[in-house]
């Protein structure tokens, strides 16, 4: 009878850690809760500023690293984005450095036990079309709906003509809140030039 060669044990785990860690630290499998979002953004009559505030949780009594990577809507009118940050606002400070693996643009985050992070996200991405989407749908993977959200445009000599989502905030404020809000569809909104501030 033959019998198998024994396979030292140490590096045997660690490649079995390193195999479970992964879909986490790429962020194929959600580990910490994404609670709510804020996303401002900035029209002007050729390209858009984006910020987003994203607001996550980590449920559990341990440290974990949560991988993100951010979809951007990239199309013959819309080229990929430029002038891209991503930092950490809440509880401390810290810029991030990206990666690209397989075309997407991702960072890790690492979580104290039971620790809320703040992230901001900006970049711009020129919209000669005047005409610009949002991605909303990466919201379902995370499994559940987000307790509240805020979408906000400004306009810089633009006026802003329509939005697939319509616009709820108080005054005339072109934007909408949500609660409890799972998307089904991305947000896209449209703008015109104000010629009146030109």
């Amino acid at each position: 009878m033959r019998f198998l060669k024994r396979v030292p044990f140490y590096p045997l785990v660690t490649l079995i850690f390193i195999a479970a860690a992964t879909p986490f630290a790429f962020g194929i499998i959600p580990t910490v809760n994404f609670r709510s979002e804020r996303i401002d953004v900035q029209v002007y009559p050729e390209e858009i500023l984006v910020e987003g505030y994203y607001f996550y949780k980590n449920p559990f009594p341990f440290p974990v690293v949560q991988g993100f990577y951010i979809p951007f809507p990239i199309d013959r009118d819309h080229p990929e984005p430029f002038d891209l940050n991503v930092e950490r606002l809440m509880p401390g400070k810290e810029m991030f450095r990206l990666r690209h693996i397989f075309g997407k643009t991702g960072f890790e985050v690492y979580f104290h036990a039971n620790e809320e992070a703040e992230i901001r996200v900006s970049y711009r991405q020129k919209a000669v079309t005047m005409d610009a989407t949002y991605i909303l749908t990466t919201t379902k993977p995370w499994g559940k709906p987000l307790e509240k959200a805020v979408y906000i445009l400004y306009p810089h000599g633009t006026i802003i003509a329509s939005s697939n989502y319509p616009f709820n905030l108080p005054g005339d404020t072109p934007g909408f809140h949500k609660t409890g809000f799972m998307p089904d569809k991305d947000w896209q909104f449209t703008w015109r030039k104000n010629e009146k501030e030109m």
